[in-house]
Parts: C-alpha cells; structure tokens; sequence
C-alpha cells in the first residue's frame, strides 16, 4: 500500500463541498425528479472530487480512479461531520 499524504485544505474543502452538494442533489433528483439545475450541480460535484484525482495523476488505473474518487467523497462526508461536531463543541464545550 502507498503512504497516505496529508491533503492541502483547500482540496479537503473542495471534497467536502462537493460531497455535500452530491448528496443533497441525488436526494432532490429522487425526491422531485431530473432537473436541468440539480442536474447541472449533480455534474459539478461529480467534477470537482475527480478534478483533482486526475490533475495530480496519482491513479495508474481506472480501478484506482474509482477508488480514489469514492475515498474522496467518503473524506468529504467525514469533513462534513467534522465540521459539525466541531460546532456543537465549541457552542457545549
């Protein structure tokens, strides 16, 4: 296995928009249905956890593409929880 490497936080910042953003657009498309807006931020989101996987060339397959992107969106899930609890601790602590 590789060596993980501390991201920058603007690229963690990215993962975690993107992945909030993913999230609340597939619970709209299935809620409402397919729209040219939800669409629209559906793609980006998808865009911007893969941008920066392929930029910096650290996939040397597709499997590992794949899976680069779903650890990208699963660091920005966790980012958003971060976030959270980080809100509530400083509001009780």
């Amino acid at each position: 296995m590789t060596e993980q490497k501390e991201k920058p936080i603007a690229v963690r910042l990215l993962n975690t928009v993107c992945a909030f953003l993913l999230i609340g657009s597939a619970v709209y498309i299935f809620l409402v249905g397919i729209g040219l807006i939800p669409s629209l931020i559906f793609l980006a989101a998808i865009g911007g956890l893969s941008g920066p996987i392929v930029v910096s060339g650290g996939s040397e397959s597709i499997f590992d593409s794949f899976a680069s992107v779903f650890e990208a969106f699963v660091e920005g899930i966790l980012g958003v929880f971060e976030t959270i609890g980080e809100i509530f601790g400083s509001i009780f602590g």
